[in-house]
């Protein structure tokens, strides 16, 4: 890998703000015909509070409209030479006293192999008003991942071994907003505070898979589905609309053919009056729409309060780990309600890992990720510099910390945020490990 750039800026009257980038890569992962790509960026800033017109709006301070359009390129996610021909070990085979091993291609080589190309548009302003306690940031975002670098499964032949293909494929678009606001004050002559706050939602879209034709990427063994015009890596699976109560619940309710009573009643989407896998569809997506913050300090004389909280909502998380059925014992405990007769109930289903259709990808499985953590409690006091200087110190700060204090949330897992393993397979709770808090005491000292 390969790269050089240049940079830019001009200001006018300290108000007219322009700045430009141009960047040259390369990357030995391409054929020669493709290893070199350029990308740049163009931003503008007025800040309008300089204006005469404005000069009289005492109320004020600061107001800057700024807006931006680049690229970026990217080469990672696919290993090296791939655009070539590769092997790789198959069946043996025995002549004579030998015994031969034979050699079948890797993948299937994409001569035209090039970077992927991400777009990106923002455009927002900046505001502080009120002798500058109060502050105010806004920026509404546009970016575009086109030419996607993935792979593609072939399905095998007769003559051919199942191999993948390594091209750049489709579309990806994530449009949203981001919001920063706070607020500083100082009251009487020892007691300072803060408060903030910020906001952010994202829209993210499969705008397309490949440019001549049109298919399905699943993760997860079919857990997560991608596709056109859908938020990437969504679950894909039935809707519970209850559990079948009696055999008169299976006569008047669609159903699978071995459906019984105390199995999971799904949702006909289709509406043909069974249950088939056709009655599958769009059913939560494992990346939240919403993330959101804050943070308050208080500063009275020596003494200093911080406490920081974060969250997330709009996004669902498969809880994998019940699916499991290596054991009829130790289920959670939620499962203490399930039916075990007609009207005992109509969410958890029978206690018989033999009830297939039970283990379904559902939303029964599914629960809301939505969740806010305390990730940071400090009490500190910093001490008098007229009392350290006789020790030779400049500083002393001593403090309380805690991290990760409190969460709360919905699910029933150790913690409401599962990896993502997986772009296209993630959001699977197979019993993430919680995010542990820790508690300190410490001790700064400056000389």
């Amino acid at each position: 890998m390969f790269g050089s750039f240049v940079r830019g800026a001009y200001a006018y009257q300290g108000k007219y703000l322009l700045n430009a980038t141009f960047r040259r890569d390369a990357s030995s992962k391409f054929a020669p015909a493709n290893r070199w790509a350029n990308s740049g960026s163009i931003g503008a800033g007025w800040i309008v509070s300089d204006e005469q017109f404005l000069e009289s709006v005492k109320a004020i301070n600061f107001f800057k409209l700024k807006a931006s359009y680049g690229t970026v390129t990217n080469s990672n996610g696919v290993a090296d030479n791939l655009y070539q021909p590769g092997i790789t070990n198959a069946t043996t085979a025995i002549f004579g006293d030998n015994v031969y091993t034979a050699i079948s291609s890797a993948y299937e080589p994409d001569p035209n192999l090039k970077f992927e190309v991400i777009r990106g548009f923002d455009v927002g302003f900046e505001t502080r008003l009120l002798d500058n306690r109060l502050s105010f940031d806004f920026t509404r975002y546009n970016r575009t991942t086109d030419r996607i670098l993935t792979v593609v499964p072939r399905l095998a032949t007769a003559n051919n071994a199942d191999v993948a293909l390594y091209t750049n494929l489709g579309k990806i678009s994530n449009k949203g907003i981001e919001l920063n606001l706070g607020w500083n004050d100082k009251v009487f002559s020892n007691f300072r505070y803060s408060i903030g706050a910020n906001f952010s939602y994202n829209k993210n879209k499969v705008e397309a898979i490949g440019d001549k034709f049109d298919f399905q990427i699943t993760g997860n063994a079919g857990v997560n589905r991608t596709t056109t015009g859908q938020s990437i890596g969504y679950f894909y699976g039935y809707t519970q609309v209850g559990v079948y109560q009696s055999t008169a619940d299976l006569a008047k309710m669609p159903s699978f053919a071995n459906s019984l009573p105390g199995d999971i009643a799904y949702k006909d989407i289709n509406g043909d009056g069974v249950i088939t896998a056709a009655d599958r569809s769009q059913i939560g997506s494992p990346f939240p729409d919403y993330n959101y913050g804050a943070n308050v300090s208080l500063e009275y004389k020596g003494f200093e309060i911080e406490v920081q909280g974060q969250g997330s909502a709009g996004h669902k998380i498969y809880t994998e780990r019940r699916t499991a059925t290596f054991a009829v014992l130790n289920y959670e405990s939620m499962r203490l309600n399930a039916w075990t007769a007609a009207g005992t109930s109509n969410v958890e289903p029978i206690l018989d890992n033999t009830r297939g259709n039970n283990f379904l990808m559902s939303t029964y499985y599914l629960e809301p990720g939505d969740f806010f953590r305390i990730r940071l409690l400090q009490l500190g006091y910093n001490f008098d510099k007229g009392l350290i200087s006789r020790a030779g110190m400049q500083n002393a700060r001593l403090y309380l910390s805690a991290q990760n204090l409190k969460t709360w949330s919905k699910v029933t897992g150790y913690s409401p945020e599962p990896l993502i393993g997986s772009i296209l397979g993630g959001g699977a709770d197979n019993g993430a490990y919680p995010v542990p808090a820790i508690y300190s005491v410490g001790i700064n000292l400056t000389f």
